[in-house]
């Protein structure tokens, strides 16, 4: 299944990562809903459905783990956590079903293949030309 059916909250209050991860993904034509704060990310969450949630692990407002846990204790909506400090708090991680985690830096490819692990889908190849999908909250 491509990735034109999903709506992906994505959340991380680097902008440039921000930008990145929803660059990519709207190329492979998914949603994205963007938030800087785990606080905004999970007011937004309450307010929508989506299929996924990719977030950053050290952010103020609200870390990934935290925010992880909330968004796992309402439901069964995946979570994607990127962080660059994966082994200080794998055991943390690892108690979350339906968690999975994405050590930066990562490339696309990377990208690609730990949603599908997530969702358990194929992704169509990234077109060349793709609208952008992205909503940004501040």
């Amino acid at each position: 299944m491509p990735l034109e059916r999903l709506s992906i909250l994505l959340v991380d209050n680097d902008e440039a990562m921000l930008a990145a991860v929803s660059t990519r993904l709207s190329a492979l034509r998914a949603s994205c809903v963007c938030a800087r704060t785990g606080g905004q990310a999970l007011s937004i969450f309450k307010e929508r459905v989506f299929d996924l949630v990719i977030t950053d692990l050290n952010m103020p407002g609200g870390d990934g783990i935290t925010l992880a846990r909330s968004i796992r204790d309402t439901g069964n909506t995946p979570v994607l956590i990127m962080t660059g400090f994966r082994e200080r708090f794998q055991t943390m991680i690892d108690s979350i079903d339906g968690v999975r985690v994405l050590r930066k830096p990562f490339t696309n490819e990377q990208l690609v293949r730990e949603i599908q692990g997530l969702l358990g889908k194929e992704t169509s190849p990234c077109p060349d030309h793709a609208p952008s999908l992205v909503e940004l909250h501040d």
